[in-house]
Formats: C-alpha cells, structure tokens, sequence
C-alpha cells in the first residue's frame, strides 16, 4: 500500500553531518505551504537542534567538556600521588 503520495516534503541535502546525506521533512497540511518563511524557519530550528548548534546543547556540550577535564585532573593527581608515594617508600627502602 502507498501511502503519502500527496505529500509535500523539505528535502535538506547539506546536512554537514559526517553521518548523514539528507533529511526528509513531511510537512503537515496544517502547516501550509513548504516554501513559507514560517515553515523553512521552522525546518532550519530543527535541523539545528539535531545538530547540535542549539543553545540548550551547546550548554549541555559544555558540562560534558568540564567533566572529561574533571576526570583527567583527577588522574593526573592520582598518577602524581602514587609516584610520589612510590619514589617516598623507594627512599625509606635504601635508608633502612
């Protein structure tokens, strides 16, 4: 069974994803015509939410960065202290 033949559609060939080609936008008939600046603005807010160029990802981007600089501060500190504690019981060794 075909369904949607009267379907008007966005196509989007520059997705500037490495993953993805193109994106299919069925717009509704409650939405008008596809080429409205309502319907296109639209169509450009959610390609931008998925690709990330949004303010809510982008603030969300940012706490995932801190915490990978979090972790490696903490293995650094972590290699640190157990070289110091080797190079501490290293030198209690030949002082014995």
């Amino acid at each position: 069974m075909v369904k949607g033949v009267n379907k008007k559609i966005i196509e989007i060939n520059n997705t500037e994803n490495e993953f993805f080609e193109k994106i299919i936008l069925y717009v509704s008939p409650k939405a008008g015509a596809p080429n409205s600046a309502k319907v296109k603005r639209a169509a450009n807010e959610l390609v931008s939410n998925l690709s990330g160029d949004s303010p809510k990802t982008k603030g969300l981007r940012e706490i995932l960065e801190q915490k990978k600089k979090q972790k490696r501060h903490i293995i650094i500190v972590s290699i640190c202290v157990a070289a110091l504690l080797t190079v501490a019981a290293l030198l209690i060794f030949l002082l014995i």
